[in-house]
């Protein structure tokens, strides 16, 4: 399961993350993401004791974004994952 640390207690069925974090805590975010995805058609994220599954199912849409301000000296990789819920078997 992915950890976010945030204040948050609660996840709703949409909330945003955003902090500075160090290359390492990178890339161990995305191998357990990696390490989820390989292991089960769901992705199961955590913050502050609270968790949300994702099941989805196949297509799945990937979508890269860049942008880059000159004046500012920044560039920006926006990576998004967009799929359908999977349906639960009753």
């Amino acid at each position: 399961m992915v950890e976010l640390p945030s204040s948050n207690n609660n996840l709703d069925a949409e909330f945003e993350y955003e902090q500075e974090v160090t290359k390492q805590d990178l890339i161990s975010f995305l191998e357990e993401l990696l390490g989820q995805l390989k292991q089960d058609d769901a992705v199961t994220i955590s913050m502050v004791g609270a968790e949300a599954k994702f099941p989805f199912e196949e297509p799945i849409k990937l979508e890269v974004e860049s942008d880059y301000s000159k004046k500012l000296g920044k560039r920006e990789l926006e990576i998004e994952i967009e799929f359908r819920e999977k349906e639960k078997k009753a």
